[in-house]
C-alpha cells in the first residue's frame, strides 16, 4: 500500500480506501463537499473548492438555491466541477451539526452519506472521494463521525461504484477512518508509530 493509502478493504465489488492528502488532489469522478444549507461556500473545504475551481461553482449553486430553496440537512446537490477538471461532479452535502448526540445526528449523517453514494451512482461515477463531513465547524466528534460514515458506506453496498476514497489531510482523522474501517470489516489495522522528534543539538556547556 502507498503512504497515501494506509488502509484499504474490499466490500463486495467496491474498494474502500483511506487517503492522507488534500481531497482536491484525489483522482475521482465525484468529489463530496461539506456544504451548508445555503450552499454559500465561504469557509473550510467549500472555500478551497471555490478558490481552486472558480466562481462558476458558487454561481451555479447560488442559482439553484435561489430557484429551489435551501438544501435540507442530509440532502445533496450535484454541480459541475468548474476548473477542477480532474473531477466530473461535485456533490455538495449538508451534514448535521453536533448537538450532543440526541438530535438524530447519527441518522442524519448516515442519510447524508447514503445520498452522496446515490448521487454518485446516478451520475455513473466509478470513484467518489468523501471527507469527514460534519467534523469541522459543525462539531461532530471525529471518532463518532468516521464510524457513521463507514457504516453508511458498508450498508449501501454499491455494485456500481468501484472505489470510495475516505480523505483527510489531518493524521488524527485519517487514523480514525482506518480504525472505523477495521472495526466495521473486522480486519486488523496496525497504525504506523509516529517518528519521535529529535531534540535540538546543543554544544557542551550550553
Amino acid at each position: 500500500m502507498s503512504a497515501s493509502a494506509p488502509f484499504t478493504v474490499q466490500a463486495g465489488k467496491c474498494k474502500i480506501s483511506v487517503h492522507c492528502e488534500s481531497i482536491l488532489q484525489c483522482k475521482a469522478d465525484a468529489l463530496v463537499n461539506a456544504a451548508n444549507k445555503k450552499l454559500d461556500h465561504c469557509g473550510g473545504l467549500a472555500k478551497a473548492i471555490i478558490d481552486k475551481g472558480g466562481d462558476e461553482i458558487q454561481e451555479e449553486c447560488s442559482k439553484h438555491v435561489a430557484k429551489n430553496g435551501e438544501i435540507r440537512v442530509a440532502e445533496v446537490y450535484v454541480s459541475k466541477p468548474g476548473q477542477l477538471r480532474q473531477f466530473k461532479h461535485i456533490i455538495h452535502a449538508v451534514g448535521p451539526q453536533w448537538r450532543g448526540g440526541n438530535q438524530q445526528e447519527e441518522d442524519l449523517l448516515q442519510k447524508c452519506i447514503t445520498n452522496c453514494l446515490k448521487a454518485a451512482e446516478n451520475k455513473k461515477a466509478k470513484r467518489i472521494a468523501i471527507p469527514a463531513i460534519s467534523t469541522g465547524i459543525y462539531g461532530y466528534p471525529i471518532d463518532k463521525a468516521t464510524e457513521v460514515i463507514v457504516a453508511a458506506i458498508k450498508n449501501f453496498n454499491s455494485n456500481k461504484i468501484e472505489e470510495v476514497l475516505l480523505v483527510d489531510i489531518k493524521d488524527e482523522t485519517v487514523k480514525s477512518f482506518c480504525h472505523a474501517l477495521s472495526k466495521a470489516f473486522n480486519q486488523h489495522y496496525a497504525a504506523k508509530p509516529s517518528i519521535p522528534q529529535k531534540a535540538p543539538y546543543r554544544r557542551p556547556g550550553r
